[in-house]
Protein backbone atom coordinates (compact mmCIF):
# COMPACT_ATOMS: atom_id res chain seq x y z
CA UNK A 1 0.00 0.00 0.00
CA UNK A 2 3.34 2.30 0.74
CA UNK A 3 4.68 1.81 -3.01
CA UNK A 4 0.72 2.02 -3.94
CA UNK A 5 0.76 5.73 -2.46
CA UNK A 6 4.30 7.12 -3.54
CA UNK A 7 3.26 5.75 -7.19
CA UNK A 8 -0.28 7.93 -7.14
CA UNK A 9 1.97 11.02 -5.46
CA UNK A 10 4.48 10.76 -8.17
CA UNK A 11 2.56 10.48 -11.01
CA UNK A 12 0.28 13.73 -9.43
CA UNK A 13 3.53 15.48 -9.25
CA UNK A 14 4.85 15.30 -12.82
CA UNK A 15 1.01 15.83 -14.01
CA UNK A 16 0.91 19.03 -12.03
CA UNK A 17 4.36 20.22 -12.72
CA UNK A 18 3.88 19.29 -16.55
CA UNK A 19 0.80 21.94 -16.09
CA UNK A 20 2.25 24.39 -14.56
CA UNK A 21 5.04 24.75 -16.24
CA UNK A 22 3.73 24.63 -19.99
CA UNK A 23 1.40 26.79 -18.96
CA UNK A 24 2.79 29.26 -17.30
CA UNK A 25 5.06 29.19 -20.23
CA UNK A 26 2.42 29.61 -22.88
CA UNK A 27 1.03 32.40 -20.61
CA UNK A 28 3.87 34.65 -20.52
CA UNK A 29 4.57 33.55 -23.90
CA UNK A 30 0.72 34.61 -24.91
CA UNK A 31 0.71 37.87 -22.71
CA UNK A 32 4.02 38.89 -22.95
CA UNK A 33 5.24 38.02 -26.21
CA UNK A 34 2.22 39.07 -27.94
CA UNK A 35 0.24 41.22 -25.83
CA UNK A 36 0.88 44.51 -27.14
CA UNK A 37 0.53 43.36 -31.26
CA UNK A 38 -2.38 40.83 -30.16
CA UNK A 39 -4.46 42.63 -27.72
CA UNK A 40 -4.88 42.83 -24.38
CA UNK A 41 -8.65 41.06 -24.59
CA UNK A 42 -6.07 37.75 -24.47
CA UNK A 43 -5.30 38.21 -21.11
CA UNK A 44 -6.64 37.73 -17.81
CA UNK A 45 -5.61 39.71 -14.54
CA UNK A 46 -7.15 39.34 -11.07
CA UNK A 47 -6.87 42.20 -8.39
CA UNK A 48 -3.61 41.44 -6.92
CA UNK A 49 -2.05 42.28 -10.14
CA UNK A 50 -0.99 38.37 -11.22
CA UNK A 51 -1.57 36.17 -14.05
CA UNK A 52 -4.95 34.38 -13.52
CA UNK A 53 -4.42 31.69 -16.24
CA UNK A 54 -7.68 30.50 -17.68
CA UNK A 55 -8.80 27.09 -17.37
CA UNK A 56 -9.04 26.91 -21.16
CA UNK A 57 -5.18 27.18 -21.24
CA UNK A 58 -4.91 23.73 -20.05
CA UNK A 59 -7.84 22.09 -22.21
CA UNK A 60 -5.97 23.80 -25.42
CA UNK A 61 -2.17 22.93 -24.85
CA UNK A 62 -1.22 19.68 -26.35
CA UNK A 63 0.88 18.58 -23.93
CA UNK A 64 -2.78 18.03 -21.61
CA UNK A 65 -3.44 15.46 -23.84
CA UNK A 66 -0.03 13.67 -24.73
CA UNK A 67 1.15 13.85 -21.41
CA UNK A 68 -1.42 14.51 -18.49
CA UNK A 69 -4.13 12.39 -19.75
CA UNK A 70 -1.84 8.91 -20.52
CA UNK A 71 -0.71 9.65 -16.64
CA UNK A 72 -4.17 10.05 -15.51
CA UNK A 73 -4.86 6.38 -17.06
CA UNK A 74 -2.12 5.15 -15.09
CA UNK A 75 -3.19 6.18 -12.46
CA UNK A 76 -6.85 4.90 -13.22
CA UNK A 77 -5.07 1.18 -13.76
CA UNK A 78 -3.27 1.74 -10.35
CA UNK A 79 -6.20 1.86 -8.32
CA UNK A 80 -7.99 -0.81 -10.24
CA UNK A 81 -5.26 -2.97 -9.28
CA UNK A 82 -5.65 -2.26 -5.35
CA UNK A 83 -9.18 -2.49 -6.08
CA UNK A 84 -10.51 0.43 -6.71
CA UNK A 85 -12.49 1.75 -9.01
CA UNK A 86 -10.48 2.69 -12.65
CA UNK A 87 -12.80 5.89 -13.82
CA UNK A 88 -12.05 7.54 -10.20
CA UNK A 89 -9.01 7.59 -10.18
CA UNK A 90 -8.72 8.98 -13.86
CA UNK A 91 -11.54 11.64 -13.41
CA UNK A 92 -10.02 12.64 -10.06
CA UNK A 93 -6.62 13.14 -11.01
CA UNK A 94 -7.60 14.63 -14.16
CA UNK A 95 -9.27 17.21 -11.82
CA UNK A 96 -6.71 17.83 -9.21
CA UNK A 97 -4.11 18.24 -11.24
CA UNK A 98 -5.14 21.13 -12.67
CA UNK A 99 -6.57 22.83 -9.38
CA UNK A 100 -2.83 22.54 -8.14
CA UNK A 101 -1.52 23.66 -10.74
CA UNK A 102 -3.52 26.69 -10.75
CA UNK A 103 -2.35 27.35 -6.95
CA UNK A 104 1.17 26.79 -7.87
CA UNK A 105 1.06 29.36 -10.83
CA UNK A 106 -0.93 32.08 -8.91
CA UNK A 107 1.64 31.83 -5.45
CA UNK A 108 4.79 31.73 -8.39
CA UNK A 109 3.55 35.30 -9.31
CA UNK A 110 3.28 36.14 -12.92
CA UNK A 111 4.26 39.11 -13.63
CA UNK A 112 1.38 41.92 -13.56
CA UNK A 113 -0.57 43.01 -17.03
CA UNK A 114 1.27 46.22 -16.58
CA UNK A 115 4.71 45.49 -16.69
CA UNK A 116 4.17 42.90 -19.33
CA UNK A 117 2.44 45.26 -21.80
CA UNK A 118 5.20 47.75 -20.77
CA UNK A 119 7.86 45.65 -21.77
CA UNK A 120 6.48 45.05 -24.85
CA UNK A 121 6.13 48.52 -25.48
CA UNK A 122 9.44 49.12 -25.69
CA UNK A 123 10.31 46.33 -27.65
CA UNK A 124 7.35 47.88 -30.09
CA UNK A 125 9.28 51.08 -29.53
CA UNK A 126 12.83 50.17 -30.90
CA UNK A 127 10.63 48.37 -33.96
CA UNK A 128 9.30 51.40 -34.84
CA UNK A 129 11.07 54.33 -33.48
CA UNK A 130 8.46 55.61 -31.20
CA UNK A 131 7.63 55.74 -27.61
CA UNK A 132 4.40 54.25 -25.71
CA UNK A 133 2.50 55.19 -23.07
CA UNK A 134 0.73 52.22 -21.26
CA UNK A 135 -2.53 53.94 -19.89
CA UNK A 136 -4.42 50.54 -18.78
CA UNK A 137 -4.17 47.12 -19.39
CA UNK A 138 -6.84 47.47 -22.22
CA UNK A 139 -5.40 50.77 -23.94
CA UNK A 140 -2.36 51.67 -25.70
CA UNK A 141 -1.73 55.08 -27.47
CA UNK A 142 1.52 56.67 -28.78
CA UNK A 143 2.95 59.92 -27.24
CA UNK A 144 3.25 61.15 -30.84
CA UNK A 145 -0.39 60.16 -31.37
CA UNK A 146 -1.30 63.27 -33.48
CA UNK A 147 1.87 62.85 -35.90
CA UNK A 148 1.24 59.14 -36.47
CA UNK A 149 -2.97 60.03 -36.85
CA UNK A 150 -1.99 63.02 -39.92
CA UNK A 151 0.60 60.35 -41.60
CA UNK A 152 -1.54 57.38 -41.67
CA UNK A 153 -4.75 59.06 -42.81
CA UNK A 154 -2.92 60.00 -46.00
CA UNK A 155 -6.46 61.47 -47.52
CA UNK A 156 -6.25 61.95 -51.56
CA UNK A 157 -8.68 64.96 -53.36
CA UNK A 158 -10.84 63.24 -55.94
CA UNK A 159 -12.10 65.40 -58.84
CA UNK A 160 -15.64 64.22 -58.94
CA UNK A 161 -17.94 64.09 -62.24
CA UNK A 162 -20.65 62.21 -63.88
CA UNK A 163 -20.54 58.74 -63.34
CA UNK A 164 -23.00 56.11 -64.07
CA UNK A 165 -22.34 52.95 -61.16
CA UNK A 166 -21.08 49.49 -62.81
CA UNK A 167 -20.89 51.54 -66.15
CA UNK A 168 -18.06 49.04 -67.00
CA UNK A 169 -21.29 46.30 -67.92
CA UNK A 170 -19.33 43.50 -66.53
CA UNK A 171 -22.28 42.65 -63.26
CA UNK A 172 -25.99 42.28 -63.71
CA UNK A 173 -26.49 42.98 -60.51
CA UNK A 174 -24.96 46.77 -60.16
CA UNK A 175 -27.32 49.59 -59.21
CA UNK A 176 -28.71 52.49 -62.19
CA UNK A 177 -26.65 51.28 -64.75
CA UNK A 178 -28.46 53.13 -66.99
CA UNK A 179 -28.42 56.09 -65.41
CA UNK A 180 -25.38 58.63 -64.60
CA UNK A 181 -25.34 60.61 -61.27
CA UNK A 182 -23.14 63.69 -60.44
CA UNK A 183 -19.94 62.65 -57.91
CA UNK A 184 -18.85 65.80 -55.95
CA UNK A 185 -15.21 66.40 -55.18
CA UNK A 186 -14.50 64.87 -51.93
CA UNK A 187 -11.05 63.59 -50.12
CA UNK A 188 -10.76 59.55 -49.59
CA UNK A 189 -7.84 57.66 -47.71
CA UNK A 190 -4.76 56.62 -50.18
CA UNK A 191 -4.80 52.99 -48.42
CA UNK A 192 -7.12 50.67 -46.18
CA UNK A 193 -7.12 51.99 -42.44
CA UNK A 194 -4.20 50.57 -40.96
CA UNK A 195 -3.82 48.65 -37.20
CA UNK A 196 -1.72 50.97 -36.14
CA UNK A 197 -4.35 54.37 -37.01
CA UNK A 198 -7.08 52.42 -35.20
CA UNK A 199 -5.07 51.78 -32.49
CA UNK A 200 -4.13 55.35 -32.10
CA UNK A 201 -8.01 55.98 -32.34
CA UNK A 202 -9.79 53.78 -30.74
CA UNK A 203 -7.39 52.35 -28.06
CA UNK A 204 -7.94 48.44 -28.66
CA UNK A 205 -6.65 45.47 -31.07
CA UNK A 206 -9.59 43.85 -32.89
CA UNK A 207 -8.34 42.00 -35.94
CA UNK A 208 -7.59 38.87 -36.47
CA UNK A 209 -4.36 38.83 -38.09
CA UNK A 210 -1.66 41.04 -36.20
CA UNK A 211 0.33 44.20 -37.53
CA UNK A 212 0.52 47.30 -37.78
CA UNK A 213 0.62 47.60 -41.17
CA UNK A 214 -2.02 45.47 -41.96
CA UNK A 215 -5.76 46.68 -42.73
CA UNK A 216 -7.59 46.63 -39.82
CA UNK A 217 -10.31 43.87 -39.91
CA UNK A 218 -12.96 42.08 -37.45
CA UNK A 219 -14.30 45.15 -37.02
CA UNK A 220 -18.51 45.91 -37.89
CA UNK A 221 -20.13 48.63 -39.77
CA UNK A 222 -21.58 50.19 -36.61
CA UNK A 223 -17.33 50.31 -34.94
CA UNK A 224 -16.44 52.00 -37.98
CA UNK A 225 -18.90 54.57 -37.39
CA UNK A 226 -17.46 55.40 -34.07
CA UNK A 227 -14.36 55.18 -35.32
CA UNK A 228 -14.84 58.08 -38.00
CA UNK A 229 -16.65 59.99 -34.85
CA UNK A 230 -13.66 60.09 -32.82
CA UNK A 231 -10.76 60.62 -35.52
CA UNK A 232 -13.00 63.90 -36.23
CA UNK A 233 -13.09 64.97 -32.68
CA UNK A 234 -9.40 63.87 -32.13
CA UNK A 235 -8.95 66.46 -35.21
CA UNK A 236 -10.82 69.03 -34.06
CA UNK A 237 -13.78 68.33 -37.04
CA UNK A 238 -17.07 68.24 -36.95
CA UNK A 239 -18.60 64.86 -36.53
CA UNK A 240 -20.41 63.27 -39.43
CA UNK A 241 -22.33 61.11 -37.96
CA UNK A 242 -25.11 61.19 -35.25
CA UNK A 243 -25.92 58.20 -33.41
CA UNK A 244 -29.40 57.61 -32.00
CA UNK A 245 -28.85 54.65 -29.37
CA UNK A 246 -32.82 54.78 -28.33
CA UNK A 247 -34.20 54.19 -31.90
CA UNK A 248 -34.34 51.10 -33.85
CA UNK A 249 -33.11 51.29 -37.78
CA UNK A 250 -36.01 50.09 -39.98
CA UNK A 251 -33.49 49.82 -42.57
CA UNK A 252 -31.89 47.04 -40.93
CA UNK A 253 -35.26 44.81 -42.09
CA UNK A 254 -35.04 43.21 -38.79
CA UNK A 255 -35.45 44.85 -35.43
CA UNK A 256 -32.38 43.22 -33.32
CA UNK A 257 -30.49 46.69 -33.45
CA UNK A 258 -31.33 49.56 -31.43
CA UNK A 259 -29.51 51.91 -32.88
CA UNK A 260 -29.79 54.71 -35.75
CA UNK A 261 -26.66 56.27 -37.77
CA UNK A 262 -27.56 60.01 -39.74
CA UNK A 263 -24.97 61.48 -41.91
CA UNK A 264 -24.81 65.51 -41.21
CA UNK A 265 -24.94 67.01 -44.35
CA UNK A 266 -23.00 69.69 -43.25
CA UNK A 267 -20.23 68.27 -41.69
CA UNK A 268 -16.39 68.13 -42.34
CA UNK A 269 -15.66 65.04 -40.45
CA UNK A 270 -14.60 61.51 -41.53
CA UNK A 271 -16.80 59.34 -42.69
CA UNK A 272 -16.94 55.95 -44.86
CA UNK A 273 -17.41 56.71 -48.56
CA UNK A 274 -20.88 56.12 -50.17
CA UNK A 275 -20.90 53.16 -52.54
CA UNK A 276 -20.71 55.45 -55.29
CA UNK A 277 -17.49 57.50 -54.67
CA UNK A 278 -16.30 54.21 -54.03
CA UNK A 279 -16.64 52.74 -57.04
CA UNK A 280 -15.68 56.47 -58.83
CA UNK A 281 -12.58 56.36 -56.83
CA UNK A 282 -11.94 52.67 -57.75
CA UNK A 283 -12.36 52.83 -61.56
CA UNK A 284 -10.05 56.20 -61.71
CA UNK A 285 -12.05 59.05 -61.19
CA UNK A 286 -11.57 61.29 -64.28
CA UNK A 287 -8.51 59.15 -65.12
CA UNK A 288 -10.92 56.30 -65.71
CA UNK A 289 -9.59 53.71 -68.08
CA UNK A 290 -12.58 50.78 -67.55
CA UNK A 291 -10.10 48.01 -66.38
CA UNK A 292 -11.75 45.19 -64.81
CA UNK A 293 -9.68 46.11 -61.62
CA UNK A 294 -8.81 49.10 -59.83
CA UNK A 295 -5.72 50.08 -61.70
CA UNK A 296 -4.96 47.26 -64.06
CA UNK A 297 -6.89 44.22 -66.13
CA UNK A 298 -3.93 41.80 -64.57
CA UNK A 299 -5.16 41.09 -61.07
CA UNK A 300 -1.93 40.08 -59.77
CA UNK A 301 -0.69 43.59 -60.12
CA UNK A 302 -3.12 45.50 -57.93
CA UNK A 303 -4.88 42.87 -55.58
CA UNK A 304 -4.17 40.50 -52.84
CA UNK A 305 -6.84 37.83 -52.94
CA UNK A 306 -7.22 33.69 -52.85
CA UNK A 307 -4.62 32.79 -55.20
CA UNK A 308 -1.61 35.40 -53.87
CA UNK A 309 -2.18 36.10 -50.39
CA UNK A 310 -1.36 33.01 -48.32
CA UNK A 311 -4.54 32.72 -46.65
CA UNK A 312 -4.04 36.21 -44.79
CA UNK A 313 -4.26 39.76 -45.09
CA UNK A 314 -1.17 41.67 -46.56
CA UNK A 315 0.49 45.21 -45.72
CA UNK A 316 -1.12 47.85 -47.25
CA UNK A 317 0.28 49.90 -50.28
CA UNK A 318 2.16 46.59 -51.47
CA UNK A 319 0.59 46.21 -55.05
CA UNK A 320 0.30 48.44 -57.51
CA UNK A 321 -2.20 51.47 -57.25
CA UNK A 322 -4.74 52.64 -59.58
CA UNK A 323 -4.68 55.73 -61.59
CA UNK A 324 -5.51 58.14 -58.68
CA UNK A 325 -2.66 56.42 -56.45
CA UNK A 326 -5.40 54.59 -54.60
CA UNK A 327 -3.85 51.03 -52.89
CA UNK A 328 -5.53 47.75 -52.09
CA UNK A 329 -9.26 48.93 -53.74
CA UNK A 330 -9.14 45.39 -55.32
CA UNK A 331 -8.59 42.81 -53.14
CA UNK A 332 -7.07 42.27 -49.38
CA UNK A 333 -10.12 43.35 -47.31
CA UNK A 334 -13.47 44.08 -48.34
CA UNK A 335 -14.28 47.42 -47.63
CA UNK A 336 -17.40 48.84 -45.71
CA UNK A 337 -19.68 51.78 -47.80
CA UNK A 338 -22.04 54.34 -46.16
CA UNK A 339 -25.14 52.41 -48.29
CA UNK A 340 -27.65 49.63 -47.52
CA UNK A 341 -27.63 46.79 -49.85
CA UNK A 342 -31.33 46.65 -50.73
CA UNK A 343 -33.64 44.71 -52.50
CA UNK A 344 -36.73 44.29 -53.59
CA UNK A 345 -39.19 42.87 -51.26
CA UNK A 346 -41.05 40.79 -53.46
CA UNK A 347 -41.92 40.24 -57.22
CA UNK A 348 -45.22 42.10 -56.88
CA UNK A 349 -44.18 44.50 -54.25
CA UNK A 350 -42.13 47.43 -55.40
CA UNK A 351 -40.78 47.90 -51.96
CA UNK A 352 -37.52 47.50 -50.84
CA UNK A 353 -35.74 45.63 -48.01
CA UNK A 354 -32.34 45.98 -46.73
CA UNK A 355 -30.09 42.59 -46.55
CA UNK A 356 -27.08 44.36 -45.07
CA UNK A 357 -24.51 47.12 -45.38
CA UNK A 358 -22.63 47.16 -49.11
CA UNK A 359 -18.87 46.00 -49.25
CA UNK A 360 -17.05 46.42 -52.28
CA UNK A 361 -13.23 45.36 -53.77
CA UNK A 362 -13.34 41.61 -52.81
CA UNK A 363 -10.50 40.27 -50.60
CA UNK A 364 -8.04 37.66 -49.40
CA UNK A 365 -10.34 34.54 -49.45
CA UNK A 366 -12.04 35.55 -52.48
CA UNK A 367 -11.01 35.24 -56.68
CA UNK A 368 -10.94 37.10 -59.16
CA UNK A 369 -14.74 37.70 -60.05
CA UNK A 370 -14.98 39.37 -56.29
CA UNK A 371 -11.94 41.37 -56.70
CA UNK A 372 -13.70 43.93 -59.85
CA UNK A 373 -14.46 47.50 -59.55
CA UNK A 374 -17.77 47.17 -59.87
CA UNK A 375 -18.97 43.73 -57.97
CA UNK A 376 -21.14 44.68 -54.79
CA UNK A 377 -21.70 42.23 -51.93
CA UNK A 378 -22.76 42.83 -48.45
CA UNK A 379 -22.37 41.87 -45.33
CA UNK A 380 -24.65 42.20 -42.07
CA UNK A 381 -24.35 45.88 -40.54
CA UNK A 382 -23.45 44.14 -37.00
CA UNK A 383 -21.34 41.30 -37.98
CA UNK A 384 -17.04 40.94 -37.80
CA UNK A 385 -15.24 39.30 -40.00
CA UNK A 386 -11.53 38.97 -40.78
CA UNK A 387 -11.42 39.80 -44.55
CA UNK A 388 -13.60 43.53 -43.98
CA UNK A 389 -12.33 46.55 -43.30
CA UNK A 390 -12.30 50.25 -44.36
CA UNK A 391 -10.93 53.28 -45.92
CA UNK A 392 -11.90 56.82 -44.84
CA UNK A 393 -13.45 59.91 -46.34
CA UNK A 394 -14.32 63.46 -46.58
CA UNK A 395 -16.36 66.26 -47.81
CA UNK A 396 -14.04 68.86 -49.26
CA UNK A 397 -16.21 71.48 -48.35
CA UNK A 398 -19.89 72.04 -46.88
CA UNK A 399 -22.77 70.56 -48.28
Amino acid sequence: MESFNKQIIVVLIIMITVLSGFTFISCQRRTGGDMFEEGYEESRANQSGKQSPSPRFFWRSQYYYIIVIPLAFYIGILWKKHGNNFWMGFFVSLILSPIFAIIILYFLGMKSQKELAQEKAYETMDKYGYKLTINNYKTAYTENRQDIIRHETNMVSVKGGKFRIGENNQQEESPQTAEGMIIDDFFLSKNLVTQRLWREVMGDFPSAFRGDDLPVESVDWYNVIVFCNKLSEIEGLTCAYKINKEQYDDALGFNNQKITVTMGKDALGYRLPTEAEWEYAASGGQKRTKSMYAGSDLLDEVAWYQSNSGGKTMPVRMKKPNELGFYDMSGNVWEWCWDWYEEQNSSTDNTTIAKGKVLRGGSWIYGPIRCRVNHRFFRVATGRYKDVGFRIARNIKES
